[in-house]
C-alpha cells in the first residue's frame, strides 16, 4: 500500500514538474535571447535573475559624497547561464552565469 501511493505521489511531483535545472546560453544579448534547448529561446520577459547574474557597480549621485550599488545585467551572446525552470516552465530563474558542463 505504501509503495502504491509513493508511486502516485512521485508521478503527481514529475507531472508538475515544481523546478528542473536547466543550461542556457545567450544568443543575442539586445533584446535579450537565452536557448535552452533546439526548440525553446526564451526572452526577458520568461527570465527572472538573482544577484549572481548581475554585476555590482557603485554609482556617484549629485556629483559628491553620496553613491548608490546598482546591479545591471552583463550579459554578451555566448555567456551560458545556469537556470532554474520554475511556475510549471512560465519563468526561468537565472542564478548566475559561468560554465556550464552540458549533459
Amino acid at each position: 500500500m505504501i509503495q502504491i501511493i509513493q508511486s502516485v505521489v512521485q508521478n503527481m511531483l514529475r507531472h508538475w514538474g515544481l523546478t528542473d535545472y536547466v543550461a542556457g546560453i545567450v544568443i543575442e544579448a539586445e533584446p535579450l535571447q537565452v536557448q535552452v534547448h533546439d526548440r525553446l529561446t526564451l526572452g526577458r520577459e520568461h527570465l527572472l535573475f538573482m544577484a549572481g547574474a548581475r554585476e555590482l557597480a557603485a554609482v556617484a549621485e549629485n556629483g559628491g559624497g553620496s553613491f548608490r550599488i546598482e546591479g545591471r545585467l552583463s550579459l554578451q551572446a555566448g555567456d551560458r547561464l545556469h537556470l532554474l525552470r520554475v511556475l510549471r516552465g512560465q519563468k526561468y530563474l537565472v542564478l548566475s552565469k559561468g560554465e556550464t558542463k552540458w549533459m
